[in-house]
């Protein structure tokens, strides 16, 4: 599943962070020139505020709580 995201902070960036490495599965942050993975903190604090960006993720799983815990990030 692919969902548009947009980063404002750094705190944004922890919350994106500790929902994925919470999920059982992988989650991907993918930008115009960057593919990265969630569960890298270090990889995250890459990103920048004016990048379009998109968070990916199985779509065969439950991403009930990874979705509920993201959703003021989500763009539409």
């Amino acid at each position: 599943m692919v969902r548009d995201i947009k980063v404002n902070s750094s705190q944004d960036i922890m919350d994106i962070h500790r929902a994925a490495v919470e999920a059982p599965f992988s989650v991907w942050v993918h930008g115009e020139d960057l593919l990265l993975d969630a569960k890298s903190l270090m990889g995250l604090f890459m990103l920048s505020p004016e990048d379009t960006l998109k968070l990916v993720f199985p779509s065969e799983v439950d991403s009930r709580l990874l979705i509920r815990r993201l959703q003021k990030l989500f763009t539409h």
